[in-house]
């Protein structure tokens, strides 16, 4: 069995989510500039109700971070596809 370096496992045993602490004021400048998600909210009621929901939000982006969990549907998203439409080539 390999010898194990006690200053990696130090190093592992480090909580970091206090590096990573999501301010509410972040949260509420995202909130103005979000789409509509799979959750079927518009985006008028997430821009026009972004002060009051940043705080709660941020609170749980925190508790997430703090816990080292994310909620399985976090990590699902609505991907649509863009095609490339080929520029017009037009000669000056």
């Amino acid at each position: 069995m390999p010898n194990v370096n006690s200053i990696i496992l130090d190093d592992l045993a480090d909580d970091y989510s206090t590096y990573f602490v999501i301010d509410p004021a972040v949260v509420e400048n995202r909130l103005y500039y979000k789409a509509a998600g799979p959750d079927g909210l518009p985006n008028w009621l997430l821009r026009d109700f972004a002060p009051y929901l940043s705080q709660p939000l941020a609170a749980i982006f925190n508790a997430a971070i703090r816990l080292g969990y994310v909620p399985p549907v976090w990590k699902s998203a609505e991907v649509i596809p863009a095609p490339k439409l080929p520029r017009s080539r037009s000669v000056d």
